[in-house]
């Protein structure tokens, strides 16, 4: 099947978070199951290492908000998969910025004329590539709100005009929290006539949505965990679109995908980070040496550390991420005398009141460091070195650090919800200890996280069982080969 890969971000050309990973490895999938995918994204700053010698594939124009605006395409070979064509949309008004969606914690004001751009150029280059190459796209698949537009061009706007009458496509909502909406006064930018900013279409609550306009024309829907597909339609998870979703999920156009991880990017094994302290199940002891080193570098006094577990959290600094029990329970989590505590987050304004207590209240303990940067070495050696791994996510899409961390014999602790659900088995004494792979919590409150915390400690320091339940999780399979099959019928199937 020849299959185009639609993104605000894919790895390794550009990454903010999982929709990268999940982009990047599922393309690579995909083509190695003997499918032509190409994927096209924008050309951010951090991508010009990849375009910088490239020749120019061609320009397009696209009118945009009453004017004519320019992008240029490159395209190149994958990296990691000759077989796989990327292609950059550039246009340096655009993308060449600092950051790729916003800067000290808030959007860009452009991000509707960025993202609506993006979307359009990905159609005048489908169109390219069929006149001038005779490439004849049959699957588009779409990767959250940036690029919802495209959905709506090809089935609606465009429907009845060659090559997009027969194209089919499929949109991936990773995180219905994230719509796309904006004011409606923007709805001009986008080319069409008003009568689509309706409530069959692009109105919402007066608002433009463009993940609304997507789920409505989409062939096919998907979203990233089993679970996660049944809360999306009630009105506690479904952010105001639960009707439309469990229309088309009535209809079977809904679908729940797990995400997978891909190997390349991480396998304890093979992790370019961890230097000579690569590792398997057989060798999971290595783990300690790691520990120590990252313990010395982030400041802990070494004889402090001895006989402690080393608990870590990875995490956009977002409320959606649990944020506020760490907030509240913060001083509980300071008398926990057994365990470190590392806290790595992203995103946070230098406004932000709750980041700044949490520094602050942070230097004034022994066993707990806040760090806030993005950082991919660190976030590789953390989940390396620590024993336990927190995500108490009030909702959880899919989510992949829990699954790294079990990968990477880290135990996890998780809010049972979403993803997390479908991939942490609790232990719950000797009886489930066969299967167990990390500790949940159901009720969404600091007092239970916190016990949930201790009832680890406590097992943690019972080995036989504790490594137990590290090989239970170390030997899970989490491989991004199950979820390309699965979008691979998906495909057959429209």
């Amino acid at each position: 099947m020849n299959i185009i890969m639609i993104s605000a971000e894919a790895t390794p050309f550009s990454k903010t978070g999982g929709l990268a990973d999940v982009v990047g490895g599922l393309s690579l999938e995909i083509a190695a199951k003997g499918n032509d995918v190409r994927i096209i994204v924008p050309a951010y700053t951090i991508s010009a290492q990849y375009i910088k010698k490239v020749k120019k594939l061609t320009s397009v124009k696209t009118f945009l908000a009453g004017i004519y605006v320019e992008g240029d395409i490159y395209s190149i070979e994958h990296p990691h998969n000759k077989n796989i064509t990327v292609y950059f949309v550039a246009n340096d008004n655009f993308f060449d910025r600092d950051s790729m969606y916003m800067e000290n914690g808030k959007d860009y004001d452009d991000n509707i004329h960025r993202f609506t751009f993006f979307s359009k150029c990905s159609i005048e280059l489908i169109q390219y590539l069929y006149e001038y190459e005779n490439y004849k796209s049959e699957i588009v698949h779409l990767h959250d709100w940036h690029v919802a537009l495209v959905a709506f061009y090809i089935k609606e706007y465009y429907k009845s005009m060659v090559p997009f009458d027969k194209i089919k496509v499929i949109f991936s909502i990773h995180n219905i929290a994230f719509q796309g909406i904006f004011n409606s006064k923007y709805f001009n930018i986008f080319g069409i006539s008003w009568d689509y900013f309706n409530q069959n279409m692009f109105e919402f609550y007066g608002n433009i949505c463009l993940l609304k306009s997507a789920i409505i024309c989409s062939d096919h829907v998907t979203t990233v965990s089993k679970n996660y597909a049944k809360e999306v339609q009630t009105a506690q998870f479904g952010f105001g679109l639960e009707n439309i979703l469990k229309n088309i999920s009535d209809k079977k156009k809904f679908t729940g995908v797990l995400n997978g991880v891909h190997g390349d990017d991480w396998r304890p094994d093979e992790d370019k980070y961890l230097g000579e302290n690569t590792y398997t199940y057989k060798t999971v002891a290595k783990k300690q040496s790691i520990k120590n080193n990252i313990c010395e570098e982030l400041g802990f006094d070494k004889s402090f550390i001895k006989n402690k577990a080393l608990v870590s959290m990875i995490a956009r600094f977002d409320i959606q991420k649990g944020i506020d029990l760490i907030d509240e329970m913060f001083f509980e989590l300071s008398t926990i005398e057994d365990a470190l505590f590392i806290f790595l987050f992203t995103k946070a304004g230098d406004a932000d009141i709750i980041a700044n207590k949490l520094l602050n209240r942070a230097k004034r303990t022994k066993n707990i460091k806040v760090i806030f940067k993005f950082d991919e070495r660190l976030s590789h050696l953390l989940t390396a070195s620590s024993d336990v791994f927190l995500m108490p996510s009030r909702f959880e899409p899919c989510g992949l650090n829990q699954m790294y961390s079990m990968i990477y014999g880290t135990v996890p602790i998780v809010y049972e919800v979403g993803g997390l659900r479908d991939t942490v088995i609790p232990y719950k004494g000797e009886k489930s200890l066969e299967k167990a792979n990390g500790f949940t919590f159901k009720e969404y409150s600091g007092d239970i996280f916190i016990q949930t915390i201790e009832e680890a400690l406590s097992i943690y320091h019972d080995k036989p069982i504790w490594n137990k339940i590290i090989e239970n999780g170390m030997v899970s399979n989490f491989s991004m080969s199950k979820t390309a099959d699965e979008y691979i019928k998906i495909y057959k199937n429209i």
